[in-house]
Protein backbone atom coordinates (compact mmCIF):
# COMPACT_ATOMS: atom_id res chain seq x y z
CA UNK A 1 0.00 0.00 0.00
CA UNK A 2 2.77 2.45 0.91
CA UNK A 3 5.39 1.28 -1.57
CA UNK A 4 3.49 2.17 -4.77
CA UNK A 5 5.17 -0.68 -6.65
CA UNK A 6 3.51 -0.65 -10.06
CA UNK A 7 4.69 -4.04 -11.36
CA UNK A 8 1.99 -6.13 -13.00
CA UNK A 9 1.89 -9.62 -14.44
CA UNK A 10 -1.10 -9.44 -16.73
CA UNK A 11 -3.50 -7.39 -14.65
CA UNK A 12 -2.37 -8.74 -11.24
CA UNK A 13 0.19 -6.88 -9.14
CA UNK A 14 3.42 -8.57 -8.07
CA UNK A 15 2.67 -7.73 -4.42
CA UNK A 16 -0.47 -9.87 -4.53
CA UNK A 17 1.46 -12.80 -6.02
CA UNK A 18 4.08 -12.44 -3.28
CA UNK A 19 1.31 -12.50 -0.65
CA UNK A 20 -0.09 -15.69 -2.15
CA UNK A 21 3.36 -17.30 -2.21
CA UNK A 22 3.96 -16.38 1.44
CA UNK A 23 0.54 -17.75 2.43
CA UNK A 24 0.97 -21.16 0.82
CA UNK A 25 4.60 -21.36 1.91
CA UNK A 26 3.58 -20.55 5.49
CA UNK A 27 0.78 -23.13 5.45
CA UNK A 28 3.31 -25.74 4.26
CA UNK A 29 5.69 -24.83 7.09
CA UNK A 30 2.91 -25.08 9.68
CA UNK A 31 1.92 -28.47 8.24
CA UNK A 32 5.50 -29.73 8.48
CA UNK A 33 5.77 -28.48 12.05
CA UNK A 34 2.52 -30.27 12.90
CA UNK A 35 3.86 -33.53 11.44
CA UNK A 36 7.03 -33.25 13.54
CA UNK A 37 5.03 -32.56 16.70
CA UNK A 38 2.69 -35.47 16.00
CA UNK A 39 5.63 -37.78 15.31
CA UNK A 40 7.37 -36.90 18.59
CA UNK A 41 4.17 -37.36 20.59
CA UNK A 42 3.44 -40.75 19.06
CA UNK A 43 0.22 -41.99 17.44
CA UNK A 44 -3.03 -41.36 19.30
CA UNK A 45 -6.39 -43.01 18.70
CA UNK A 46 -9.30 -40.60 18.79
CA UNK A 47 -12.59 -42.29 19.67
CA UNK A 48 -15.74 -40.10 19.45
CA UNK A 49 -18.04 -40.20 22.45
CA UNK A 50 -21.34 -42.13 22.14
CA UNK A 51 -23.94 -40.09 20.28
CA UNK A 52 -21.32 -37.83 18.68
CA UNK A 53 -22.50 -36.57 15.24
CA UNK A 54 -21.12 -38.37 12.19
CA UNK A 55 -18.53 -36.94 9.80
CA UNK A 56 -21.19 -36.75 7.08
CA UNK A 57 -23.42 -34.60 9.26
CA UNK A 58 -20.51 -32.33 10.11
CA UNK A 59 -19.50 -31.87 6.47
CA UNK A 60 -23.11 -31.15 5.39
CA UNK A 61 -23.55 -28.62 8.19
CA UNK A 62 -20.24 -26.93 7.36
CA UNK A 63 -21.03 -26.46 3.66
CA UNK A 64 -24.65 -25.42 4.39
CA UNK A 65 -23.44 -22.66 6.70
CA UNK A 66 -20.87 -21.60 4.09
CA UNK A 67 -23.57 -21.29 1.40
CA UNK A 68 -25.71 -19.14 3.71
CA UNK A 69 -22.75 -16.81 4.31
CA UNK A 70 -22.06 -16.50 0.58
CA UNK A 71 -25.70 -15.58 -0.09
CA UNK A 72 -25.92 -13.04 2.73
CA UNK A 73 -22.60 -11.20 2.28
CA UNK A 74 -23.57 -9.11 -0.83
CA UNK A 75 -26.56 -7.65 1.03
CA UNK A 76 -24.36 -7.02 4.04
CA UNK A 77 -21.83 -5.07 1.95
CA UNK A 78 -24.59 -2.99 0.31
CA UNK A 79 -26.09 -2.16 3.71
CA UNK A 80 -22.65 -1.17 5.05
CA UNK A 81 -22.11 1.18 2.11
CA UNK A 82 -25.48 2.83 2.76
CA UNK A 83 -24.64 3.26 6.46
CA UNK A 84 -21.29 4.86 5.53
CA UNK A 85 -22.96 7.34 3.16
CA UNK A 86 -25.86 8.25 5.47
CA UNK A 87 -23.72 8.69 8.61
CA UNK A 88 -20.82 10.35 6.81
CA UNK A 89 -18.34 8.06 8.59
CA UNK A 90 -16.80 6.90 5.32
CA UNK A 91 -16.59 3.44 3.80
CA UNK A 92 -13.09 2.93 5.19
CA UNK A 93 -14.09 3.36 8.82
CA UNK A 94 -17.37 1.45 8.46
CA UNK A 95 -15.53 -1.40 6.76
CA UNK A 96 -12.90 -1.46 9.50
CA UNK A 97 -15.18 -1.07 12.52
CA UNK A 98 -18.61 -2.38 11.52
CA UNK A 99 -18.37 -4.72 8.53
CA UNK A 100 -15.28 -6.47 9.84
CA UNK A 101 -17.00 -7.01 13.20
CA UNK A 102 -20.09 -8.60 11.63
CA UNK A 103 -18.15 -10.80 9.19
CA UNK A 104 -15.92 -11.96 12.07
CA UNK A 105 -18.85 -13.02 14.26
CA UNK A 106 -18.76 -16.61 12.92
CA UNK A 107 -15.09 -16.82 13.91
CA UNK A 108 -15.86 -15.36 17.35
CA UNK A 109 -18.70 -17.82 17.95
CA UNK A 110 -16.57 -20.73 16.74
CA UNK A 111 -13.79 -19.69 19.12
CA UNK A 112 -16.22 -19.38 22.04
CA UNK A 113 -17.67 -22.83 21.34
CA UNK A 114 -14.17 -24.30 21.09
CA UNK A 115 -13.26 -22.74 24.46
CA UNK A 116 -16.41 -24.18 26.03
CA UNK A 117 -15.41 -27.61 24.73
CA UNK A 118 -11.92 -27.15 26.16
CA UNK A 119 -10.29 -27.01 22.70
CA UNK A 120 -8.34 -23.80 23.34
CA UNK A 121 -5.79 -24.51 20.60
CA UNK A 122 -8.62 -24.91 18.08
CA UNK A 123 -9.98 -21.51 19.16
CA UNK A 124 -6.66 -19.70 18.79
CA UNK A 125 -5.85 -21.53 15.56
CA UNK A 126 -9.19 -20.41 14.14
CA UNK A 127 -8.59 -16.75 15.02
CA UNK A 128 -4.96 -16.57 13.92
CA UNK A 129 -5.74 -18.64 10.83
CA UNK A 130 -8.61 -16.36 9.81
CA UNK A 131 -6.29 -13.34 10.04
CA UNK A 132 -3.78 -15.09 7.80
CA UNK A 133 -6.48 -16.13 5.34
CA UNK A 134 -7.76 -12.54 5.20
CA UNK A 135 -4.34 -11.50 3.88
CA UNK A 136 -4.72 -14.14 1.17
CA UNK A 137 -8.14 -12.63 0.41
CA UNK A 138 -6.43 -9.31 -0.33
CA UNK A 139 -4.34 -11.06 -2.98
CA UNK A 140 -7.33 -12.94 -4.41
CA UNK A 141 -9.32 -9.70 -4.66
CA UNK A 142 -6.60 -8.34 -6.96
CA UNK A 143 -7.58 -10.95 -9.58
CA UNK A 144 -11.03 -9.34 -9.79
CA UNK A 145 -9.68 -5.77 -9.96
CA UNK A 146 -9.08 -4.89 -13.61
CA UNK A 147 -8.04 -1.22 -13.26
CA UNK A 148 -4.35 -1.50 -12.45
CA UNK A 149 -2.55 -2.32 -9.21
CA UNK A 150 -5.11 -3.13 -6.51
CA UNK A 151 -2.96 -2.23 -3.49
CA UNK A 152 -1.67 0.96 -5.12
CA UNK A 153 -5.23 2.24 -5.49
CA UNK A 154 -5.98 1.65 -1.80
CA UNK A 155 -5.72 4.76 0.39
CA UNK A 156 -2.52 5.06 2.42
CA UNK A 157 -4.77 5.60 5.45
CA UNK A 158 -5.14 1.83 5.63
CA UNK A 159 -1.54 1.63 6.80
CA UNK A 160 -2.95 2.64 10.20
CA UNK A 161 -5.41 -0.25 10.08
CA UNK A 162 -2.61 -2.64 9.16
CA UNK A 163 -0.42 -1.36 12.00
CA UNK A 164 -3.32 -1.77 14.45
CA UNK A 165 -3.82 -5.36 13.29
CA UNK A 166 -0.08 -6.08 13.68
CA UNK A 167 -0.05 -4.54 17.17
CA UNK A 168 -3.00 -6.60 18.39
CA UNK A 169 -1.57 -9.79 16.87
CA UNK A 170 1.78 -9.17 18.56
CA UNK A 171 0.03 -8.58 21.90
CA UNK A 172 -1.70 -11.94 21.52
CA UNK A 173 1.60 -13.64 20.62
CA UNK A 174 3.38 -12.07 23.60
CA UNK A 175 0.54 -13.14 25.89
CA UNK A 176 0.94 -16.71 24.64
CA UNK A 177 4.71 -16.71 25.11
CA UNK A 178 4.90 -14.79 28.40
CA UNK A 179 2.19 -16.86 30.15
CA UNK A 180 0.94 -13.88 32.19
CA UNK A 181 -1.43 -15.16 34.89
CA UNK A 182 -2.41 -11.89 36.56
CA UNK A 183 -6.04 -10.92 36.11
CA UNK A 184 -8.25 -7.84 36.28
CA UNK A 185 -11.43 -9.28 37.80
CA UNK A 186 -11.65 -12.47 35.70
CA UNK A 187 -9.77 -11.28 32.58
CA UNK A 188 -6.03 -11.77 32.10
CA UNK A 189 -3.88 -8.64 31.69
CA UNK A 190 -2.83 -9.48 28.14
CA UNK A 191 -6.49 -9.82 27.12
CA UNK A 192 -7.22 -6.43 28.73
CA UNK A 193 -4.34 -4.91 26.76
CA UNK A 194 -5.76 -6.30 23.49
CA UNK A 195 -9.27 -4.97 24.23
CA UNK A 196 -7.99 -1.51 25.22
CA UNK A 197 -5.66 -1.40 22.22
CA UNK A 198 -8.52 -2.29 19.87
CA UNK A 199 -10.86 0.38 21.25
CA UNK A 200 -8.16 3.07 21.27
CA UNK A 201 -7.18 2.09 17.72
CA UNK A 202 -10.76 2.48 16.49
CA UNK A 203 -10.98 5.86 18.19
CA UNK A 204 -7.76 6.94 16.46
CA UNK A 205 -9.13 5.82 13.10
CA UNK A 206 -12.37 7.74 13.79
CA UNK A 207 -10.41 10.90 14.61
CA UNK A 208 -8.30 10.42 11.51
CA UNK A 209 -11.43 10.29 9.33
CA UNK A 210 -10.74 6.93 7.70
CA UNK A 211 -12.13 6.82 4.18
CA UNK A 212 -14.30 9.90 4.72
Amino acid sequence: ILGDVDLLIGWVSVESLVLMGLYFGGVWLVQQEGKLAAGSAGPTDVVPAPGFPSLRRGVIGFFSASVVLILVVPSLVDASTEIAIITGLGTGFVGTALLSFVTSLPELLAALMAVRLGAVELAVGNLFGSSVFNMLAVAVADFFYLHGSFLNDVSNDFALVGLLGLLLTLLAMLGNIARIERRVLFIELDAVAIIVGYLLGLYLLFLHGMGA
